[in-house]
């Protein structure tokens, strides 16, 4: 069992009836997944009230469940607001992610509108050897019929090559 996997439980919502419910809920679709279940950490500040909102909240949760294959769903966007320090928090918590959604702050916008430098980040992915899905969760700041992915080019990538092997 990693260091993330043995989360202080203190760090979810107090173990209520609820909260366990929830627990025995998500071990259970763990069982009968045919692949992974992933759980989110979300920032109450454009989320509302939620159960968790931190990566060590839902990396406590996910230990509760005992199960191999319910992972962590690491959103950028929610854990910029909640944590910041995304690099160190992604590394404490490495062997929980499954997947990995990215937005800019503020405004949930495509990456380069807002305050996380995703340039790094997505380098720093990379260099760890980050392998899975990036899924992009973000509301185009140019609307509907903006060019919602044209900030891809500005990173290099492209769809007949994929992402260039350095980002600078």
């Amino acid at each position: 069992m990693t260091a993330a996997q043995e989360a202080p439980a203190a760090a979810v919502a107090e173990r209520t009836p609820i909260v366990e419910m929830r627990v025995i809920n998500v071990a259970f679709g763990g069982v009968h997944a045919v692949r992974e279940v992933t759980i989110e950490a979300l920032s109450p500040a454009t989320s509302g009230d939620c159960l968790l909102t931190t990566t060590a909240a839902a990396a406590a949760f996910i230990a509760g469940t005992g199960r191999r294959n319910v992972r962590l769903q690491y959103d950028a966007f929610h854990m910029q607001q909640t944590e910041g320090n995304l690099t160190a928090t992604i590394d404490a918590h490495w062997d929980l992610i499954g997947h990995i959604q990215i937005a800019d702050v503020p405004g949930r916008h495509e990456p380069g509108t807002g305050e996380i430098n995703y340039r790094y980040l997505l380098r720093y992915l990379g260099g760890r050897g980050y392998s899975g899905a990036v899924g992009l969760e973000y509301v185009p700041s140019g609307g509907p019929d903006g060019a919602a992915l044209d900030w891809l080019a500005g990173y290099g990538w492209s769809p007949d090559h994929g992402w260039p092997a350095d980002l600078d």
